[in-house]
């Protein structure tokens, strides 16, 4: 049997940092010292790997791919684990001509997603609220804001401060059994280590670097240096947990409370944080945003866009609806809108029907029948206002609420065609 080329690397059944550490270093020689411009991957007897590897091991492997190195896959064997590399998109990063996009939505589910500006940091961020506004109908506001916040803070050090052109990665899932919210955000810039120990000018080992990098207020001179604080405060309190990998060391903030950095051999060429909130209590996030100035209540996309200063609750469908055509796109959008009424409690609603084509019976009935039956009729037409519809979509509506309600008429008093 021969021996496996220079240039293959295999990995073995639990894909670790560890071994993704160990992967970097060797994918690096063999391309800068070595010479190789395709590399093979080989996960055929891999089982197992989280976010926390995968994400950073995909902006490393972009980073090269952009220099035009090509990278094959050997597919895993284990069949689980060969759909959520196909699902996550790590094999779309990869090479997006031979594994598309992921096609499958998944509810509690974000793949990969690349944002190199800005811009692209706030689209992205918004959607992710968006999707959990769909599918987690009883998560505390709280939550939502530390989530939001910890998410912004902490893609905009990639932005801010990793040095590279790349930008970086996220990936977020929700975990329903642990009622956890957990997230990955990686780069593959200069790394924690470099970046400190320029801004406090002075040497940082690199666990020394991590350790100072979650203290309040370190910074290398842009920013404010509270984001990896507070983001690893609201995982601690939240009973979540934190972790950063970067350069040769990597940092734990475990279960109880206590952040424990560690040496690694191995060198991580960029920085990726994990945070894990748990959303089964209620989190005082002003307990956890103390900052010395004072406690800290982010904004956050509910303030912004839907808390209007009129008492009105603006709801444009055309923006808001996955979907018009189905019962489940129905059932989301009411449920995304209870939430935001519950957190908002508006004088009135304003349905903005916008653009919106022909509805389906099922949409309209799980949309507006379904919240006529579940306030009354009286109630709906004191709060609610329907606008810019067309002709067929408030017939399919009338339709829909005399057969959920078994009356011969109804009448909606604010509901005005366009």
């Amino acid at each position: 049997m021969h021996p496996p080329p220079e240039n293959m690397l295999s990995f073995p059944e639990k894909f670790s940092i560890r071994h993704m550490r160990q992967a970097c270093v060797q994918i690096k020689n063999l391309i800068e010292f070595r010479g190789y411009e395709t590399i093979n991957l080989d996960f055929s007897k891999t089982q197992v790997a989280f976010s926390d590897v995968l994400v950073p091991f995909s902006i490393v492997l972009q980073k090269y791919i952009d220099e035009c190195v090509k990278f094959k896959v050997v597919l895993p064997r284990y069949d689980k684990f060969r759909r959520l590399l196909l699902n996550t998109d790590f094999l779309h990063h990869i090479d997006p001509r031979r594994y598309p996009k992921s096609s499958i939505e998944e509810k509690f589910h974000l793949p990969i997603k690349r944002f190199t500006d800005p811009n692209a940091q706030d689209a992205l961020v918004n959607s992710i609220i968006d999707n959990i506004l769909r599918v987690i109908y009883f998560l505390d506001r709280s939550h939502l804001r530390a989530l939001e916040w910890s998410l912004n803070e902490i893609m905009d050090n990639v932005l801010t401060h990793s040095e590279s052109s790349l930008g970086g990665m996220v990936q977020l899932s929700i975990h329903s059994v642990s009622k956890e919210i957990a997230f990955c955000v990686a780069d593959a810039g200069i790394g924690i280590p470099v970046s400190l120990s320029g801004g406090l000018q002075r040497h940082l080992s690199h666990v020394e670097a991590l350790e100072e990098s979650i203290k309040e207020g370190v910074t290398r001179g842009t920013g404010q240096g509270n984001g990896l604080f507070g983001s690893s405060q609201i995982a601690a309190i939240s009973g979540g947990a934190f972790s950063i990998n970067s350069g040769k060391a990597f940092l734990n903030y475990d279960r109880k409370d206590k952040a424990i950095a560690r040496p690694d051999d191995s060198e991580y060429f960029g920085t990726s944080i994990s945070c894990a909130i748990n959303y089964s209590k209620p989190l005082i996030l002003e307990h956890a945003l103390k900052f010395k100035d004072g406690p800290h209540l982010p904004m956050d996309l509910i303030d912004m866009k839907y808390d209007g200063m009129d008492g009105v609750l603006n709801f444009l469908l055309s923006a808001e609806a996955p979907s018009i055509s189905n019962r489940p796109a129905g059932f989301s959008t009411r449920k995304k809108l209870e939430y935001l009424i519950s957190q908002i409690t508006p004088k009135r609603i304003f349905l903005d029907f916008k653009d919106i084509g022909m509805m389906s019976s099922s949409f309209a009935d799980e949309l507006i029948s379904k919240t006529v039956e579940k306030i009354g009729i009286n109630e709906f037409n004191d709060k609610y206002i329907i606008g810019n519809i067309s002709e067929i979509n408030i017939k399919i509506i009338y339709r829909s609420i005399r057969q959920r309600l078994n009356v011969d008429e109804v009448i909606l008093r604010h509901a005005y065609t366009d």
